[in-house]
Order: C-alpha cells, then structure tokens, then sequence
C-alpha cells in the first residue's frame, strides 16, 4: 500500500478542487485532511506508516491512493524522492497564468494578516531575495527545515509558501524534474481555465487514470480567495452594518492586479511561458503572454 497519484500545482491553481472531485470517485482514496506534509519533510523525520495511518486510514482497496499536497511540485527533491517512493505513480499539474496566481496567492495571506506589504512590494522584495539568496525550490530537505525554523511566521510548514509569491511560478524549472524521471503517459498537464467544464475535466482524467470518472456537478465551485480583508477593530460592534459595508467596500475589498506589478511579472515570467510552449507543446500557455 502505497500513495500512486500525486496533485503537483502551486497555490491558488484549483489544487482543493481537483482533491476533492477525485475524493468523490469510487477508485480514488483521497489524502484526509488534503495537505500531507511528508516528502518537504528531511527524510530522518519521514515515517511512512505514519504517513498512511494519518492520512489514508479509511483506505478500503481503491485503485489510487490520492496525495493532495500543493508544494509536491515547487522543492527540487521532491520529483526524485516521489519517483524513489513510487516510480509507477501518477502525477497531475494544473497550470493557471502565473501573474493572476501570483495575486490570488499573495491575496490569501495578505487577507489574513499574514503577509503586511501591498502586493507590489511584495514582488519586488522577493525579486530581489532571490537574485541576492537564490531559489528557495533549490534548497535542501536540511537547508528548508532550517528556514522554517528560522524565518517562517510561528515556525509553520502551513505559512512557508506566504515566502514564494513569485517562485511558485516558475512552472517549466519545476515540471521539467518530472519529465525528466516519469514517462509521458505518468504526467497530466491541466489548463486551469478548463477545470471548470465537467465533462471535459471528466473525459482527460478517465483517460490518463484508465478508470471511469462521473462529471461533477455544474455548482461544484473552484475555491475562491476571501473577498475582504480580515480587519476587525473592538469598536466595530458599535458601527451601522451600513456603514461597516461601506467601509470594508471602500477599504478592504479585493482590488484589480496594479498595472505596474503586471508589467513587472510578465517580463519576468516569459521566458518560463516560451520553454512551456517550446519544449513541452504547452500550447494554453501563449495566453499569458
């Protein structure tokens, strides 16, 4: 008994949704809760019956053992150390265009308090991070145990990727590790503007799982970013839901992508788009360019 279909998409690409409508399929047994932390872990901390017991327990002899965790994609030796695991596994990427990715991403923590910079400093500060540290998908298992340690918010695996808005990404480098260990047949690209059409959904996963996959209902909705900003003062009891409307529309609702943080990241990303296109006949992804 082991784990042979993995989820492999950044955050904010339709990672829960596509868990939970193959969670509802008869020949898949979903990882529960979804986010399994085990292949980031360093490999002394990895216990894979414990990894089975806590995530798989209500396992009932389904044809695919389902691993949902979205960072399965962004670390270097994770393809190796899944290939290493189970070379038969199965591997699903949903690709969405990485700039509105990127801002639903940084949205999420931001919402939450737990990113403080506007969205395009906060671009910037990693750009510069990462042209000064390097790629933090380059670390080790150690080197990453150590940053959590030292620099994550309350020292949680859960708040790492609040760090890598702009690096997570960086689809071609992360995906070619895949390629480059797994035969074609292993590897399912999705286009993340088509997960939301049932019966095509339907049709590209019966066929790359060979096993029968029921359409899921049209209401069934990609999760979504919160809409406001998490802001809560004691004082607000006090104020006309009226008002407090106002306040948060005019404040704390979600805003439009600045212009300038589009131009920034599209330059940026293009070279990762062309060798998408190029080198993996990625033809969805001209669209972002």
């Amino acid at each position: 008994m082991k784990a042979n279909l993995f989820i492999a998409c950044a955050c904010k690409s339709g990672t829960s949704f596509l868990h939970d409508f193959l969670g509802k399929q008869n020949e898949v047994c979903p990882s529960m809760p979804k986010e399994p932390y085990y292949f980031e872990l360093k490999e002394d901390k990895r216990n894979h019956k414990e990894y089975l017991v806590r995530y798989f327990k209500h396992y009932s002899g389904e044809k695919y053992i389902l691993d949902g965790r979205h960072r399965n994609m962004f670390f270097s030796w994770i393809p190796q150390d899944i290939y290493n695991y189970n070379k038969d596994s199965k591997v699903i990427f949903i690709l969405r265009n990485p700039i509105d990715r990127a801002y639903s991403h940084w949205w999420m923590w931001y919402a939450r308090n737990k990113i403080k910079s506007k969205f395009h400093k906060t671009v910037k500060d990693e750009l510069k991070r990462i042209s000064k540290e390097g790629y933090q998908m380059d670390f080790s298992p150690e080197e990453y145990a150590k940053f959590v340690e030292d620099k994550v918010l309350e020292k949680r695996l859960a708040y790492a990727d609040a760090l890598t808005i702009v690096e997570s990404g960086y689809y071609y480098t992360q995906i070619s590790r895949f390629k480059g260990l797994f035969g074609e047949h292993q590897l399912l690209i999705l286009d993340y503007d088509e997960i939301s059409d049932p019966m095509l959904l339907s049709q590209k996963l019966t066929e790359f799982l060979n096993i029968t996959i029921c359409p899921f209902k049209k209401e069934q909705r990609i999760n979504q970013a919160p809409e406001y900003y998490k802001y809560k003062t004691s004082f607000s009891k006090f104020i006309p839901k009226t008002i407090k409307s106002i306040i948060k529309d005019c404040f704390f609702r979600k805003r439009e992508i600045p212009e300038k943080s589009r131009r920034l990241l599209k330059k940026h990303y293009l070279e990762e788009i062309e060798k998408l296109q190029k080198e993996f006949g990625i033809e969805f992804a001209k669209k972002w360019k």
